[in-house]
């Protein structure tokens, strides 16, 4: 197991509207991530009536789904993801999806996503294993 060096965790809470779209731009990093975990989803629009079927949310911090989501639900699914590359200040789109796969722009109620940023120990260069294949 990895040791960690680093955390940092963002909560975001948007308001979804008729694009089923939002951006993030993360430029509060003090550390170069290396992976991202999605620690809780929730999402809620009207208790009185609630939306159906479920949502899947995508995004391009990894560029592939982070998870999914019903009105009135509460998920913690503690998965991490590793980060490709991570540019300071970059904005980072997440899209809502339908179980169709098309953009779902019938949401409209509140989605909260808390995410921890983590980046990893690298090892020094003369404890790293020899490349036997050179």
């Amino acid at each position: 197991m990895q040791k960690v060096i680093n955390r940092k965790n963002v909560a975001l809470c948007e308001r979804l509207d008729a694009t089923g779209m939002f951006e993030l731009i993360l430029d509060t990093m003090n550390f170069q991530p290396d992976a991202v975990c999605v620690k809780q989803i929730q999402y809620r629009n009207n208790p009185a009536a609630p939306e159906s079927l479920a949502s899947f949310i995508f995004t391009s911090l990894v560029n592939g789904p982070i998870g999914s989501f019903f009105d009135g639900s509460n998920s913690d699914p503690n998965i991490t993801y590793p980060l490709q590359s991570f540019t300071q200040g970059t904005t980072h789109r997440f899209r809502v999806i339908s179980s169709t796969g098309a953009t779902d722009v019938t949401r409209s109620g509140a989605l909260c996503i808390h995410l921890e940023f983590i980046e990893y120990e690298k090892p020094h260069p003369s404890t790293a294993p020899a490349n036997i294949f050179k």
